[in-house]
């Protein structure tokens, strides 16, 4: 086999989490992520990270460093395990549940902080202060594209690149219209 490639190939154990490479849509963003020439050592967000297969598949083509965000606490420690079990440490990706104000409007905010109440002990809220990113990836479906907007879109660097993912061909007028 070859060694370029083997070195590049990630595991992933999705389990409970999304994201385990197979979905059509996770398939296309990684391939975006491995064609693209982004910035040398550029920072990536991994919006509705599941699994964290598009934060770990950004630093095994060139990310310095990658956040993942996801609502369910399942999902984050899934991708901090994932993050561990592929060589990867703490400082070169890190994931966490959405910021307590996530979301845009009350009923996303309610049932984001409701998941903190279940939250398992380590698993944290995306920290106040962190830094845009070069690379913002969401995954999700429409409907949280559209209620997390503006959050998402505050998580993109001026200049950045962003790829919503997720959005069935009957709904693109719906994301273009937002």
């Amino acid at each position: 086999s070859d060694p370029s490639v083997a070195s590049r190939q990630l595991r992933v154990e999705g389990g409970a989490a999304f994201g385990t490479g197979e979905h059509q849509t996770t398939r296309m963003c990684c391939e975006w992520l491995q064609e693209t020439k982004f910035p040398a050592f550029y920072t990536m967000c991994d919006y509705g990270c599941g699994s964290g297969i598009l934060a770990l598949t950004a630093l095994r083509f060139g990310a310095a460093c990658a956040v993942g965000i996801d609502i369910d606490p399942d999902c984050v420690k899934a991708a901090e395990r994932n993050r561990a079990s592929n060589g990867f440490g703490v400082n070169e990706a890190r994931f966490y549940l959405p910021s307590l104000d996530a979301g845009g409007d009350a009923s996303s905010i309610a049932y984001v902080n409701k998941r903190f109440t279940s939250a398992p002990e380590g698993v944290a809220p995306f920290p106040e202060g962190e830094l845009p990113c070069d690379v913002v990836v969401a995954n999700i479906l429409l409907r949280p594209l559209l209620a997390l907007r503006d959050t998402i879109l505050a998580k993109v660097r001026p200049g950045g690149a962003l790829a919503m993912s997720g959005v069935r061909v009957d709904q693109v007028d719906d994301v273009l219209g937002a």
